[in-house]
C-alpha cells in the first residue's frame, strides 16, 4: 500500500520496547489497530515537519499528502469506494470536522 514510503526500520517508534521486536526476523509484533493509526500520524507529521524544514511550503506539502493518501487508497479500496468517500469531504470541512483553530466572526 505504501508503495515503500516508509519501509526503513528506524522509523519504528522509539517508545517500542525491545520486546516488541524480533531482531531474528527483523519483524515488529502486529500492532493494535489504534496503536497503527497513531504510529502512522506520528511518522507522518515527522515527515511533514522535515519537508517544511528543507523549505517546501504548506500547501504543497498537504497536496503531496492528500495525492499520496488517495492514490493508495484507490490501490487498495478501488476508486468507486474512494470517491463515496470523497463525496463527503465538502460537508465535512465546511461543518468545521478538519478545522484546528477556529475564528469566530
Amino acid at each position: 500500500m505504501s508503495k515503500g514510503r516508509f519501509t526503513r526500520l528506524s522509523l519504528l517508534s522509539d517508545d517500542m520496547d525491545d520486546a516488541d521486536f524480533d531482531t531474528e526476523t527483523a519483524d515488529a509484533r502486529p500492532l493494535e489497530e489504534d496503536d497503527q493509526r497513531q504510529l502512522a500520524l506520528d511518522l507522518l507529521l515527522d515527515a511533514w515537519d522535515d519537508a517544511l524544514a528543507a523549505g517546501v511550503s504548506a500547501d504543497i506539502v498537504a497536496s503531496a499528502a492528500l495525492y499520496a493518501a488517495f492514490s493508495d487508497m484507490v490501490d487498495v479500496l478501488g476508486e468507486d469506494n474512494v470517491a463515496d468517500m470523497a463525496d463527503n469531504l465538502a460537508e465535512r470541512i465546511r461543518h468545521g470536522e478538519f478545522t484546528l483553530h477556529r475564528t469566530h466572526h
